[in-house]
C-alpha cells in the first residue's frame, strides 16, 4: 500500500505541475528571462539576444536562380541609447560584394507612409524634412557614404559612420543553414531626429546582390511590404515601397 500510495502521489505531483506550467505557458507565453545584448559584428547568435528585439519581421522574395526563394528576417530593436536592426538576408547566398549596397530608410516621426519611386523618397531628406533619414553602407569597402549613387541621380544621407556602426557577414543562421548575407545595425538615437518612440518606420532602399525577376512587380505582396523593381537589368537592387512600422502608439497595426 505505500509503494502505491507513493506512486499515486508522484503522478500527482505531475499532474500538478503539468497543469501550472500550462496555465503559466497559457497566459504568459511571452514570459522570458532572457536579456538584449547585441555585439555589432555580422553575425546572428541568438546568445547575443536577437529573440528579444522590440520588433520582428519576416517577409518572403522570389529571387533569381542564383540564390533562394526564402522567408527574410528583419529584427529591430530600440532602447534609451541606440536602435538595432538585423538582417537575416537568408535569401543571398551568394558571398559577392560587388556592387553590393545597403541602405536604410527611417521615418523617424511617422509622417510617411508610402515611396512608390527613388525620387520620392528622396524628395522627403535633408533638414528641411526632420524625421527622415537615410543610410547608405558599401560591404565592398566597408564604409558608410555619406551620398547614395543610382545611376546618374545623387542622393544625401544623413547618417554617416559618426553616429552608425554596420557590419556584414556570410554566415548560416538558425533561420537558414546555407550562409548567407547578414547585416547588423546600431544607430545613436541622439542622430535620429525628431524619433517618435512609440511610433515610427523603417524601410529598406536596397540591400543585398539580389535581383527580383521581372515577373514580379509591385502588385506581389511580401509579408508585410510590397516589393517593386523599377530596374529589370539585373542590377541587384530591392526597393520597398512601404515600411516595416514599429512602434505601440495610434495607427500601428499587425501585418
Amino acid at each position: 500500500m505505500e509503494k502505491k500510495g507513493l506512486i499515486s502521489l508522484i503522478i500527482i505531483i505531475f499532474l500538478a505541475a503539468g497543469l501550472s506550467g500550462g496555465f503559466v505557458g497559457y497566459f504568459f507565453p511571452r514570459l522570458d528571462f532572457g536579456s538584449f545584448n547585441v555585439t555589432v559584428d555580422g553575425r546572428f547568435s541568438e546568445d547575443e539576444g536577437w529573440q528579444y528585439s522590440s520588433w520582428i519581421f519576416t517577409e518572403y522574395l522570389i529571387t533569381d536562380e542564383n540564390s533562394l526563394d526564402a522567408y527574410n528576417y528583419y529584427y529591430i530593436h530600440l532602447n534609451d541609447g541606440n536602435l538595432y536592426v538585423l538582417v537575416d538576408f537568408v535569401s543571398d547566398i551568394t558571398d559577392n560584394t560587388t556592387g553590393e549596397w545597403f541602405s536604410m530608410w527611417i521615418d523617424t516621426d511617422n509622417s510617411l507612409t508610402l515611396f512608390p519611386t527613388d525620387g520620392s523618397w528622396n524628395f522627403e531628406i535633408g533638414t528641411s524634412q526632420p524625421g527622415e533619414e537615410l543610410l547608405c553602407y558599401v560591404p565592398a569597402t566597408e564604409t558608410i557614404n555619406d551620398t547614395l549613387y543610382i545611376g546618374p541621380d545623387q542622393y544625401t544621407t544623413t547618417l554617416n559612420a559618426t553616429e552608425v556602426t554596420i557590419k556584414h557577414g556570410f554566415f548560416p543562421s538558425i533561420h537558414g543553414s546555407t550562409a548567407h548575407r547578414i547585416f547588423e545595425i546600431k544607430i545613436d538615437t541622439n542622430f535620429l531626429i525628431g524619433l517618435n518612440t512609440t511610433n515610427f518606420n523603417i524601410g529598406f532602399l536596397g540591400y543585398g546582390t539580389l535581383f527580383i525577376p521581372i515577373y514580379i512587380t509591385s502588385q506581389f505582396w511580401g509579408a508585410p511590404t510590397i516589393f517593386a523593381s523599377d530596374y529589370y537589368d539585373n542590377s541587384g537592387w530591392i526597393r520597398e515601397e512601404t515600411f516595416f512600422k514599429c512602434g505601440t502608439g495610434p495607427n500601428i497595426y499587425d501585418l
